[in-house]
Formats: C-alpha cells, structure tokens, sequence
C-alpha cells in the first residue's frame, strides 16, 4: 500500500468513543478523521464552515462538499479508542505537520511517530 503525505498547519483531538481530530492543511482545507465502532474515516472539506453546511445528498447517498480519503475497518464493533500513529497506518496516510504548525494539542501526543 503507498501512503498519501498529509501536509497539516494544524491537528487537535484525540481521545475515545470515538477517536476523532481536526485538522487544517495549508491550502485551509479541513479534515476530520474519526474512528468507532471498529470503523475508520477521514473526510476532507473545503474548509470547517463547508464541513458544517455540507447538506446530505439522499440520491447518491453522500455528502455534498464533503470527500471521503479514506476508510478502514479495524477490531470489532465495541471498539472505539486508537492512537494516532495506528490510525494513520491503518488509513494509508502520513501526516507531516507544516514548520508553521504549533504544537499537536495534548489529545494527540504521538503524531511525532506518524512522520
């Protein structure tokens, strides 16, 4: 499997039930990347305000303005809290955080090890 970089200003979250972050790229794009359930997401918008509009397309049976990247399926579905790093193998994604980006909030302390 090849890995897409992800190149972040900005990602915050972390947690359980579900594992969830935000993220931002330089182009201002946003990115939400869930995990629970045992199911895996990461969604890409033009930016958050996009991501919160986005209206459901009952048709096609997706989200208008909203891309999915990626999805994974990973241990059952009681399952609901992964690191980072696991997430981003599991998705086929690399994240790199930008010079510019500040410090991963506390909720995602290993993003280190994803680069």
């Amino acid at each position: 499997m090849t890995e897409e970089t992800i190149t972040l200003v900005r990602i915050e979250g972390g947690g359980g039930y579900p594992s969830q972050w935000e993220a931002e790229d330089e182009a201002g794009r946003y990115y939400y990347l869930r995990y629970r359930h045992g199911y895996g997401t990461i969604k890409r918008a033009e930016n958050a305000d996009a991501y919160d509009v986005a209206e459901w397309d009952s048709e096609s049976g997706r989200w208008i303005g909203i891309e999915t990247l990626a999805t994974f399926e990973h241990g059952d579905e009681w399952d609901g809290w992964i690191e980072l790093d696991e997430f981003c193998r599991l998705a086929g994604i690399r994240i790199e955080l930008h010079d510019s980006a500040p410090e991963v909030s506390s909720g995602a302390p290993d993003v280190a090890s994803v680069v």
